[in-house]
């Protein structure tokens, strides 16, 4: 039998309504099961392998985990957290962005505080820009749909939604380069408040309103940027905005990603579309 998700288990009910009240909510938590801590899914034990590399006659190991599990605990002096013997996932190497808070101007413009996050053990330096991504192109190839079907938009709970591209970006102007520190273990800030710049403690969207993306700090492995949209944006359903994330290979920068540069005058730059979706409530 399928239980209502919005009520609480028989062992919850007798439990103090209280302790909700210590918690720093956020604005996702919509039902008392958005309190709830979120099932880890396992992790089978078997190996990932690409097949053009096993054509070539070479082993092609993309992830291999380890046969102890334990060897990953996070209590252990070396080795901690590593849960695999290779790991060649994109997410481990491309850094991360997180749409941290939007605000809805008087005049109708949505602006957007953006994180960046570098997830390697080595530099990154990177800037947001321009992109030409008009959508995934039709069946014949002569016009492009601008409806974006299943975005994942939560990572950790895998709640997805429709969104539609709302705007170009093509003729903007792309963000100045910032170099992003290694990343922080956080078991080792464990015990301690992490602090992010009064810029972005304070941030509420209403310092610029040009539209286009601007720099607002940036503090060890972390960078904060300022997205702002077209007015017409905000009457769109779930409306989508194509960005770059533009990471320079070589001279000291994403050295971990075992991407080579190219050889040639100037930096070699790798550069990602991305998709940053307003959900409307």
């Amino acid at each position: 039998k399928e239980s209502d998700s919005n009520v609480l288990d028989d062992s919850l009910v007798s439990v103090s309504r209280d302790i909700a009240a210590l918690q720093p909510l956020s604005s996702q938590v919509k039902a008392k099961n958005d309190m709830l801590p979120l099932p880890i899914p396992l992790r089978p034990r078997k190996s990932r392998r690409c097949r053009a590399e096993l054509a070539e006659g070479r082993p092609g190991i993309l992830m291999k985990p380890k046969l102890n599990p334990l060897e990953g605990d996070t209590s252990l002096r070396t080795g901690h957290g590593q849960f695999w013997k290779k790991d060649s996932s994109a997410t481990q190497v491309i850094p991360i962005i997180a749409v941290l808070r939007t605000n809805t101007l008087d005049d109708g413009t949505v602006t957007f505080l953006l994180r960046v996050q570098n997830p390697t053990m080595g530099d990154v330096k990177l800037r947001l820009g321009p992109s030409s991504y008009g959508g995934d192109p039709s069946w014949d190839g002569k016009e492009r749909d601008t409806h974006l079907k299943h975005v994942c938009v939560s990572a950790l709970s895998g709640r997805r939604l429709d969104a539609k591209l709302a705007m170009e970006t093509s003729r903007w102007s792309a963000t100045d380069w910032v170099t992003l520190d290694p990343v922080v273990d956080a078991f080792l800030e464990l015990g301690g408040v992490p602090k992010d710049p009064e810029t972005v403690r304070d941030w509420d969207g209403v310092g610029s309103s040009a539209v286009g993306l601007t720099s607002i700090a940036q503090q060890g492995d972390q960078a904060w940027f300022q997205l702002n949209s077209s007015k017409d944006v905000g009457s769109s359903p779930n409306p989508a905005i194509p960005l770059s994330l533009q990471v320079q290979v070589g001279d000291g920068s994403w050295g971990t990603s075992l991407i080579k540069p190219k050889e040639g005058d100037g930096p070699d730059i790798v550069s990602f579309d991305v998709v940053v979706v307003h959900e409307q409530t």
